[in-house]
């Protein structure tokens, strides 16, 4: 829901013209803006990925990986790897239990600042329907949408891509939806976000 409206997603597929440049220029904007900005892409990003910011009042991880972004410095070699802490981090239980509830959160974070930016008249990204498109969706072989920063890191995010066994995915979808509890749609749901994942590739293969 978005105030007092439900808000519906458009097939990436079915994007025109106009609605690719107003998404090229917004991500545009939030690559843009510095990280102390929560709504920075690098921060939105940070959330499906490292370095692991966690939750000062209750981390055990090195200061310099908790979260405080008005303070925040890149870890040095020394404290970068102090491991997953957050229900978003892959290696903790919850990644998987509470999976839906914290995707969920990192796609309205990004579809709010991309709303913010002028891409989107309501926080809603274009779905990409790999149960039935077997190929990356056009925005996102194009513009900003291609690449992005990676916190504390120099490079970008890259892809390497070759196609994506829809049949399999959809059945895996399938499956999840069968099952009768939340705990256990998040079991099997993630199995096929994970896979995608993997199938993209690049250094998107491992967030």
């Amino acid at each position: 829901m978005y105030c007092d409206r439900v808000v519906v997603r458009g097939n990436a597929s079915d994007l025109s013209s106009d609605n690719i440049a107003k998404l090229n220029d917004a991500m545009q904007i939030i690559k843009g803006y510095s990280n102390s900005k929560l709504d920075s892409f690098e921060n939105i990003a940070n959330y499906h990925g490292g370095p692991f910011l966690c939750n000062i009042a209750t981390a055990t991880v090195p200061a310099q990986s908790k979260l405080d972004y008005d303070n925040f410095t890149c870890p040095t070699t020394s404290t970068t790897g102090g491991g997953p802490c957050g229900i978003n981090h892959q290696h903790i239980k919850t990644f998987t239990e509470m999976f839906t509830p914290w995707h969920r959160l990192f796609t309205l974070q990004m579809e709010l600042a991309l709303t913010k930016a002028g891409g989107l008249t309501t926080p809603a990204i274009p779905y990409w329907d790999w149960t039935s498109v077997d190929t990356l969706p056009g925005l996102a072989e194009q513009g900003e949408w291609k690449d992005g920063p990676i916190k504390c890191q120099s490079g970008k995010t890259e892809r390497n891509f070759n196609g994506l066994p829809t049949q399999r995915l959809a059945s895996m979808v399938k499956t999840a939806y069968k099952t009768n509890n939340v705990q256990e749609f998040n079991k099997y749901i993630v199995r096929p976000h994970n896979y995608v994942h993997g199938l993209v590739g690049g250094n998107m293969a491992g967030v």
